[in-house]
């Protein structure tokens, strides 16, 4: 059987938990929403640091850039100056071919002649330090 003084206690005890529960879920649920927050926050940092990295390598980029654009410059110039000996390159090539049978007949020539031709040194030579015998 229940008295007036139980059902008195019992709403007295059952409001204030309710009024409790009701005023502390939004902090609860703030609590949660700082957290993610903080989360939140921890990832744009990293973020940041990520494009600080990126912004970095970037301008080594453009510098490398430059420099290989200089570099591609200077190689231009080099070639040029390349196809401007072909003409001469061409010319001493074709004097020196015919050269080349006159000079191999003369050196017939000279190995003839008495003491012309020597093909390995005298074996009582003394080679320097750190050169073989080939």
């Amino acid at each position: 059987m229940w008295t007036r003084g139980v059902r008195v206690a019992v709403l007295a005890t059952a409001v204030p938990t309710t009024v409790w529960g009701a005023m502390t879920r939004p902090v609860r649920d703030l609590g949660r929403l700082v957290d993610r927050l903080g989360h939140a926050l921890d990832e744009l940092s990293e973020l940041l640091i990520a494009a600080q990295r990126l912004a970095d390598a970037a301008e080594r980029i453009a510098a490398s850039a430059e420099s290989l654009d200089t570099s591609a410059q200077e190689i231009h110039v080099s070639a040029g100056a390349i196809v401007e000996t072909l003409p001469t390159l061409e010319r001493l090539t074709g004097i020196i071919q015919p050269l080349e049978t006159s000079a191999e007949r003369f050196g017939r020539f000279v190995d003839r002649l008495p003491g012309g031709a020597r093909r390995t040194p005298p074996p009582h030579r003394q080679l320097p330090e750190g050169h073989a015998r080939q």
